[in-house]
Formats: structure tokens, C-alpha cells, sequence
């Protein structure tokens, strides 16, 4: 008797989980609720290396190992922070030219927001000088 209860409740947590808890918002990617924080800033460094230094510089310096792939210290020269992690909720969902769809979930993309934040933009590369005809 009490092994049907529970797995009746069990059911009914995954179906509401189902139903509402995990749907996206508008079309729109559900987005973390997770505030900003030191913390969240390390994490996001960490999911950084591990899942983003294959093709991005991730850090204050270096270029990326990939040249189309962006620096992430620059990434506000196309996005604005207040549009990043929706911009990143899409690239987990599909990709973008080159870059693979990898998955993030709201946490993350927020952690990886916090650390974005926290970079030194890169100097701006001088312009290359070019001889003159003799």
C-alpha cells in the first residue's frame, strides 16, 4: 500500500515538473533566477575552461584558439550585458556558424554572465602599417 503512494506522489512531482516547472517562458529560454555573485563568478570561470577555452580566449589575455571564435573579454563589442544571457540561452539551443549547440543550463549561463563581467577588456589592436611604393 504505502509503495503505491509513493509512487503515485513520485508521479505526480514529475508530471507537474513536466507540465510547468521546465517550459520555456514566451518562446523564450527559462533564465536562472540565480543572483549574480563572487561565487557565481568562479563557477562560470570554471565552466569557462572546461567547456568554452577549446575555440575562445576565456581569460584577461591570449588570443582565441580558434581566430572567428570571439574573445570573451570583448563580447561586449557585440553584445550587451543585459542581452548576454538570453544571446547564450539561444547558442545552447542552436548553435551559431561554426559554434556548435552546447547545452547550459539557466545556472550556468548565469555563472558564465558573473565571470564575463568580471574580465579586462582587451587594447584595441593597432592598425597594421603598410610600406610605401619606392
Amino acid at each position: 500500500m504505502a509503495r503505491g503512494v509513493l509512487a503515485a506522489a513520485l508521479t505526480a512531482v514529475l508530471v507537474t515538473l513536466q507540465a510547468g516547472g521546465c517550459a520555456p517562458v514566451s518562446g523564450r529560454a527559462a533564465l536562472s533566477q540565480r543572483v549574480e555573485t563572487p561565487a557565481s563568478a568562479d563557477r562560470g570561470r570554471f565552466y569557462a575552461l572546461r567547456s568554452c577555452a577549446g575555440c575562445h580566449a576565456v581569460g584577461d589575455a591570449g588570443a582565441s584558439p580558434d581566430s572567428h571564435a570571439p574573445l570573451f573579454r570583448n563580447l561586449d563589442d557585440r553584445v550587451a550585458k543585459s542581452d548576454l544571457p538570453q544571446r547564450l540561452a539561444d547558442l545552447s539551443r542552436g548553435g551559431h556558424r561554426e559554434m556548435p549547440p552546447i547545452y547550459m543550463s539557466p545556472d550556468e549561463i548565469t555563472d558564465l554572465v558573473a565571470y564575463i563581467t568580471t574580465l579586462k577588456r582587451a587594447p584595441p589592436r593597432p592598425a597594421p602599417v603598410r610600406a610605401g611604393r619606392a
